[in-house]
């Protein structure tokens, strides 16, 4: 079940929070409760004075320890306060003109809004976003979160296996379904019965994590099966199409017990036990009926098995790494064309498509065409006509077969305005932006960002220090996993 949690700052700070994409810091005093903090978690969001009151609320992503100057008070005394760091999704926030008239005062929130605590009364978090979707002068429509659901789904055999070595990614469904999948969002987790064969009994063989649902054609259901995510891939005809489930996460369980062992174990609304259901394909369940599934399944036990003294070993040789890279320095300037050769080849070795603006440049004599997989024609035909003009002079561009674009503007010497002005006019394109500048100009960033002209742009600010950091990572996973297995 995902926790709720408060988190307190100024309006300044939480203007910027929300410019920055969804990111938050907690202090040092605060570790304990950082640590705590989950993927799906929600959170509150309180405003002090002169606000003093919940503008809106968010789903944390992912939290992480970072040592950069975020905020104002680190900024103007040049130290790290709040280093312990969270991304979220905003699910909903007052537009910043309404904070003061229209946010929600409650005397048991404001009783444990220091910094970030965790709210235990689960009903008054739900109470208060039910008085911000009441609130009258407000337009914008907003939902109370609901429990996520989770699923049984069946496969066989050979399915499991492959599923279980970590060679697919895909789960498919033989025919059409009804939009109510949509009932399973990312982070929902789907518990696989294997089907039974000739006088075999229904088992349950294990459990992976959703992290996409959607419905896809058939040209982009092959992309899929080309690269090996599918088992067993169907003949789709052209006009066809196919809901998926993308995961990751597939955790074989222990004891494969059969569905005859779930005489026990029951949904919060269901009569009759799992073990009397009759299971055609997806079919839903709830966190109580998962965790006892899980527990009969040996998987609690299986996860204890990891020693804590472990996992603070491998920690503390990330950070050694880590505090590595920070402490290197380069000792010579690093040009616009070799900051774009370095997009390019990353790019490649996450498994992105990519695109530069101009390939005939080069890097120490070694062409960027080199890394280049991607020209205007594949640009229009991803993105459509109506963007293609200012993405056609982008710097270095990614791509992934989920329609997702990755936009990069380098910027030395040359001027940021002119570049975030770009990346506006590509505003309703499914992109997420970057730009890629010395250190020395992020105050010209955010300076810039905080614009009325550039009100609502989500973009990130990459220094060339993080970049070559981002490149080293990733060109030694690379070279790690290129041993075991394939990414092409």
């Amino acid at each position: 079940m995902p926790s709720w949690w408060v988190a307190s700052g100024s309006p300044e700070n939480w203007e910027i929070a929300f410019k920055k994409g969804g990111i938050w810091g907690i202090s040092a005093k605060k570790y304990k409760s950082w640590e705590k903090l989950s993927s799906g978690d929600y959170v509150l969001f309180w405003a002090t004075e002169p606000v003093k009151g919940v503008i809106g609320y968010g789903i944390v992503r992912e939290k992480f320890k970072e040592d950069k100057l975020l905020w104002p008070d680190e900024i103007k005394e040049g130290k790290i306060k709040w280093p312990y760091r969270f991304k979220f999704d905003i699910e909903y926030c007052l537009p910043r003109e309404k904070w003061e008239q229209f946010k929600v005062y409650s005397k048991i929130i404001h009783g444990i809004a220091r910094g970030f605590n965790k709210i235990k009364k689960e009903k008054e978090a739900r109470k208060i976003i039910e008085k911000l979707i009441l609130s009258k002068g407000i337009k914008e429509k907003i939902f109370l979160p609901k429990e996520i659901k989770h699923a049984l789904v069946l496969a066989n055999e050979d399915w499991c296996k492959a599923a279980s070595s970590g060679k697919i990614k895909v789960y498919d469904f033989i025919k059409e379904r009804k939009r109510s999948i949509y009932a399973l969002k990312p982070g929902s987790i789907c518990v696989v019965i294997e089907k039974a064969e000739q006088e075999k009994l229904y088992r349950i063989f294990g459990e992976f994590t959703a992290t996409e649902i959607k419905e896809i054609s058939s040209n982009e259901y092959n992309e899929l099966a080309k690269k090996g995510y599918i088992h067993s891939p169907q003949s789709l005809k052209p006009k066809e199409k196919r809901w998926i489930i993308l995961f990751n996460n597939f955790i074989e369980y222990p004891n494969k017990v059969s569905k005859e062992e779930l005489r026990n174990i029951k949904t919060s609304t269901s009569k009759k036990p799992i073990s009397e259901w009759k299971i055609l394909g997806l079919t839903y369940i709830d966190q109580q009926a998962l965790e006892a599934i899980r527990k009969i399944s040996g998987f609690p036990e299986r996860a204890k098995q990891i020693p804590p003294s472990a996992i603070k070993e491998i920690d503390r040789i990330i950070e050694s790494v880590k505090d590595s890279l920070e402490s290197a320095k380069l000792s010579f300037p690093v040009t616009h064309e070799c900051a774009e050769m370095v997009l390019l080849r990353m790019g490649k070795q996450l498994g992105f498509q990519t695109y530069t603006a101009d390939p005939s440049k080069e890097c120490n004599g070694t062409s960027l065409k080199e890394f280049v997989d991607m020209g205007r024609d594949e640009l229009r035909k991803y993105a459509g006509e109506q963007f293609l003009k200012d993405l056609i002079n982008t710097d270095v561009i990614w791509y992934t077969q989920y329609q997702t674009f990755y936009l990069f503007e380098v910027i030395i010497g040359g001027d940021m305005k002119d570049a975030l002005l770009r990346f506006l006019n590509i505003g309703g394109l499914k992109a997420k932006m970057f730009i890629v500048a010395n250190e020395d100009r992020r105050g010209e960033y955010e300076n810039l960002i905080r614009k009325p002209a550039f009100r609502g742009l989500k973009c990130v600010f990459i220094s060339i220090p993080e970049l070559i950091k981002m490149y080293v990572l990733t060109t030694l996973w690379r070279q790690s996993t290129d041993k075991f297995i394939s990414l092409s």
